[in-house]
């Protein structure tokens, strides 16, 4: 298929965003401010991609046919979006410009991890596809109906993590030592009403009860189990992209280091990932993936930015890893529009500002220590 190859995203005139050219690699990293338009660009993709197999889901669900691009927006992105679309917007992919058309197809080709993911467990179980309100994202309907089918192979009695034939023994471990805590999440039946509760050595703990993190983190990592086939299959075959937004979201730097473990497992079972971040600790890993790559080193390098130690050995996914083409982009605005602007090379030395400060994330950082270093160096002189 022409987009495992490549794939080039273009969106110009589209709500805030001015003019986006995304040109995806096998790891592609979007960062910007809020409401930089980050969000869009991804269901863009997705839609772009997807278009049959949303227009067919949608008709299954009963939702009225999208004959024009103003409806199609209203019941994809939410209410409030039919005006997005301007006389002179122009959505393109792989240089084909977006269409809406009626055509149906069961495949989908994108699995696509919304930043909502908390709102779909509203009492401890995933809603299903129709229970959600006209003005929510379809991207957010589709994650929680997918949750809600996965989750419901298990019985009452069942463990959700941790799951040895699911996660590798790097990846498990990182995520109860850094999430968990050597908790286990499992199911309880209450009320003839299946919700998730985290077991620990003093009992049940119910979903509401859970740390901001662990609830974050929870429907992401149990979302990816149906990516992670075992039985010798190394992925799905009809998915084809993963796209994950904020994957740090209320989590600790070293929960961090186990949301990117799982995301670079993606890349190793040869999903094409593509992630947006407000986190410099990800971009930090990027920077030093990149570094590694270009200084010919190895994977047991890879391996250490995850376990300082070595007793971590991820030299499976580390190969892939250096072999992968790792791009990042920064959105920023222009007056109230957007642009994009590759900052793949992540250069803390370069002239300009965007790459250097890593689209904004290290800046913050940067005038702090600057104040410090002002009012220490003030200090000694006095």
């Amino acid at each position: 298929m022409a987009e495992i190859k490549k794939g080039v995203l273009r969106v110009r005139n589209f709500a805030q965003v001015r003019d986006v050219n995304i040109r995806f690699g096998d790891l592609t990293v979007l960062v910007g401010p809020q409401a930089s338009g980050k969000s869009i660009v991804l269901q863009l993709l997705k839609l772009a991609i997807d278009l049959p197999a949303i227009t067919s889901r949608l008709h299954d669900y009963g939702v009225t046919e999208s004959a024009s691009v103003d409806q199609l927006l209203s019941v994809y992105f939410g209410e409030g979006y039919e005006k997005a679309w301007k006389p002179d917007t122009e959505v393109t992919w792989q240089g084909a410009p977006l269409k809406v058309r009626q055509r149906y197809s069961r495949e989908s080709h994108v699995f696509f991890v919304p930043a909502q993911r908390v709102m779909v467990f509203g009492d401890g179980w995933p809603k299903p596809f129709s229970g959600f309100l006209s003005s929510d994202p379809y991207v957010a309907r589709e994650f929680s109906e997918s949750l809600r089918q996965t989750l419901s192979v298990y019985g009452p009695d069942g463990v959700l993590f941790p799951q040895s034939r699911v996660l590798k023994g790097p990846i498990r471990r990182a995520i109860a030592d850094s999430v968990f805590h050597q908790a286990s999440v499992g199911l309880k039946v209450q009320r003839q009403q299946r919700n998730l509760a985290l077991r620990t050595g003093d009992g049940e703990l119910p979903f509401m009860g859970w740390s901001a993190g662990q609830r974050e983190f929870t429907p992401l990592v149990l979302s990816l189990y149906s990516l992670l086939p075992g039985g010798g299959q190394s992925k799905q075959p009809e998915i084809n992209w993963v796209i994950i937004e904020e994957p740090e979201m209320g989590l600790h730097p070293m929960a961090v280091n186990a949301a990117m473990l799982l995301i670079l497992e993606l890349l190793h079972r040869k999903y094409r990932v593509v992630i947006s971040s407000h986190s410099p600790h990800v971009l930090d890993l990027v920077w030093a993936i990149r570094t590694i790559q270009q200084t010919s080193g190895k994977p047991r390098h890879v391996s250490k930015l995850f376990d300082p130690s070595g007793r971590t050995n991820i030299d499976g996914i580390a190969k892939t890893v250096l072999k992968s083409k790792l791009k990042t982009y920064c959105m920023t605005f222009s007056g109230s529009k957007v642009d994009s602007m590759d900052i793949s090379n992540l250069d803390p030395g370069s002239d300009n500002e965007l790459i250097a400060g890593w689209g904004g994330l290290t800046k913050k950082s940067s005038e702090v220590s600057a104040v410090v270093a002002e009012a220490v160096s003030q200090s000694k002189s006095s």
